[in-house]
Protein backbone atom coordinates (compact mmCIF):
# COMPACT_ATOMS: atom_id res chain seq x y z
CA UNK A 1 0.00 0.00 0.00
CA UNK A 2 0.93 3.54 -1.09
CA UNK A 3 2.04 5.61 1.92
CA UNK A 4 -0.70 8.64 2.25
CA UNK A 5 0.04 12.40 3.01
CA UNK A 6 -1.88 15.09 4.37
CA UNK A 7 -0.70 18.68 3.52
CA UNK A 8 -1.29 22.28 4.91
CA UNK A 9 -0.06 25.13 3.56
CA UNK A 10 -0.73 28.26 5.71
CA UNK A 11 0.37 31.59 4.06
CA UNK A 12 -0.53 34.99 5.54
CA UNK A 13 -1.90 37.91 3.63
CA UNK A 14 -1.73 41.12 4.56
CA UNK A 15 -5.00 43.00 5.18
CA UNK A 16 -4.29 45.61 2.16
CA UNK A 17 -4.00 42.42 -0.20
CA UNK A 18 -6.91 40.27 1.17
CA UNK A 19 -9.54 41.65 -1.52
CA UNK A 20 -7.04 40.64 -4.32
CA UNK A 21 -6.49 37.03 -3.05
CA UNK A 22 -10.38 36.93 -2.92
CA UNK A 23 -10.26 37.89 -7.01
CA UNK A 24 -7.36 35.63 -7.65
CA UNK A 25 -9.37 32.63 -6.08
CA UNK A 26 -12.31 33.84 -8.27
CA UNK A 27 -10.65 34.09 -11.46
CA UNK A 28 -8.70 30.33 -10.59
CA UNK A 29 -12.04 28.87 -10.13
CA UNK A 30 -13.39 30.47 -12.76
CA UNK A 31 -10.52 28.65 -15.20
CA UNK A 32 -11.30 25.22 -14.42
CA UNK A 33 -8.77 22.71 -13.14
CA UNK A 34 -6.55 24.26 -15.94
CA UNK A 35 -4.64 27.14 -13.91
CA UNK A 36 -4.15 24.58 -10.83
CA UNK A 37 -3.70 21.44 -13.41
CA UNK A 38 -5.02 19.25 -9.70
CA UNK A 39 -6.06 16.80 -12.43
CA UNK A 40 -2.42 16.56 -13.28
CA UNK A 41 -1.74 15.04 -10.18
CA UNK A 42 -0.70 11.40 -9.41
CA UNK A 43 -2.17 10.29 -6.20
CA UNK A 44 -4.14 13.37 -5.58
CA UNK A 45 -7.20 12.48 -3.60
CA UNK A 46 -8.56 15.85 -2.44
CA UNK A 47 -7.13 19.30 -3.02
CA UNK A 48 -8.41 22.69 -1.29
CA UNK A 49 -6.96 26.36 -1.71
CA UNK A 50 -9.23 29.09 0.00
CA UNK A 51 -8.98 32.23 1.48
CA UNK A 52 -9.86 32.17 5.62
CA UNK A 53 -10.45 35.18 7.63
CA UNK A 54 -10.18 35.38 11.19
CA UNK A 55 -9.11 32.11 12.33
CA UNK A 56 -7.32 30.74 14.93
CA UNK A 57 -4.03 28.99 14.46
CA UNK A 58 -2.08 25.70 15.51
CA UNK A 59 -0.84 27.86 18.48
CA UNK A 60 -4.05 29.02 19.58
CA UNK A 61 -3.00 32.82 18.60
CA UNK A 62 -5.54 34.61 16.15
CA UNK A 63 -4.64 34.56 12.36
CA UNK A 64 -5.78 37.75 10.18
CA UNK A 65 -6.40 37.12 6.04
CA UNK A 66 -4.36 33.85 4.97
CA UNK A 67 -4.22 31.34 2.37
CA UNK A 68 -4.69 28.03 3.02
CA UNK A 69 -3.74 25.04 0.48
CA UNK A 70 -4.74 21.18 1.59
CA UNK A 71 -4.16 18.25 0.25
CA UNK A 72 -4.37 14.34 0.78
CA UNK A 73 -2.28 11.94 -1.49
CA UNK A 74 -0.40 9.00 -1.80
CA UNK A 75 3.13 9.55 -1.97
CA UNK A 76 5.14 12.01 0.14
CA UNK A 77 4.54 15.25 1.23
CA UNK A 78 7.51 17.00 -0.31
CA UNK A 79 7.82 14.92 -3.64
CA UNK A 80 3.63 16.65 -3.68
CA UNK A 81 5.24 20.03 -3.00
CA UNK A 82 7.74 19.89 -5.29
CA UNK A 83 5.44 18.84 -8.29
CA UNK A 84 2.99 21.43 -7.26
CA UNK A 85 5.51 24.00 -7.75
CA UNK A 86 6.02 22.30 -11.50
CA UNK A 87 2.74 21.74 -12.56
CA UNK A 88 0.78 24.23 -11.28
CA UNK A 89 3.28 27.27 -11.11
CA UNK A 90 0.88 29.43 -12.65
CA UNK A 91 -2.31 28.97 -10.89
CA UNK A 92 0.63 29.42 -7.75
CA UNK A 93 1.28 32.40 -8.44
CA UNK A 94 -1.77 33.43 -9.15
CA UNK A 95 -2.64 32.76 -5.55
CA UNK A 96 -0.03 33.40 -3.25
CA UNK A 97 1.51 36.14 -5.29
CA UNK A 98 -0.26 38.33 -3.18
CA UNK A 99 1.72 37.14 0.35
CA UNK A 100 4.04 39.55 1.33
CA UNK A 101 6.81 37.56 1.27
CA UNK A 102 6.25 35.50 -2.46
CA UNK A 103 8.94 35.01 -4.29
CA UNK A 104 8.62 37.99 -6.82
CA UNK A 105 10.62 35.93 -10.09
CA UNK A 106 9.29 32.03 -8.85
CA UNK A 107 10.82 29.19 -10.63
CA UNK A 108 9.66 25.12 -9.35
CA UNK A 109 12.16 25.58 -6.55
CA UNK A 110 11.70 28.77 -5.27
CA UNK A 111 7.71 27.99 -5.08
CA UNK A 112 8.71 24.60 -3.51
CA UNK A 113 11.07 26.24 -0.54
CA UNK A 114 8.13 28.65 0.03
CA UNK A 115 5.77 26.28 0.30
CA UNK A 116 8.31 24.45 2.57
CA UNK A 117 8.10 27.14 4.85
CA UNK A 118 4.88 27.67 5.26
CA UNK A 119 3.78 24.19 5.83
CA UNK A 120 2.10 23.08 9.21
Amino acid sequence: MPQQSAVTVLAPVPPEHRAGAADALAELARSGQGALAFDRHTGLHFARLMLVDDAVGPSGDPVGPSLLYTADLDGSADAHLRALADVSGAGLDRAFSCCADYPRHPDPAGRTAWLRSHRI
